[in-house]
């Protein structure tokens, strides 16, 4: 299955320093490729699956509501 680039995002697998999305134009190149090195590349619906998951909140799909795609995908 292939995303887009815009949907894509870093998910830290380990011992993060900070948040790639917050690196900034003071963070060397060397630096920051050591981060990304510590990344695996998701798109934003897996991240937020693998993050609630190592945060242990696993039952929280089963309480929630459910949205269609459909409405999701309609920018009218």
């Amino acid at each position: 299955m292939e995303f887009p680039f815009f949907a894509m995002e870093f998910d830290h697998r380990e011992g993060e320093s900070f948040s790639i999305a917050e690196a900034r134009n003071g963070i060397g190149k060397s630096r920051l490729m050591a981060e990304i090195a510590k990344c695996d590349v998701v798109c934003c619906l897996c991240h937020r699956f693998r993050t609630a998951r190592r945060a242990g909140w696993t039952g929280l799909a089963e309480r929630l509501p459910l949205v269609e795609l459909s409405e999701l995908a309609d920018d009218s």
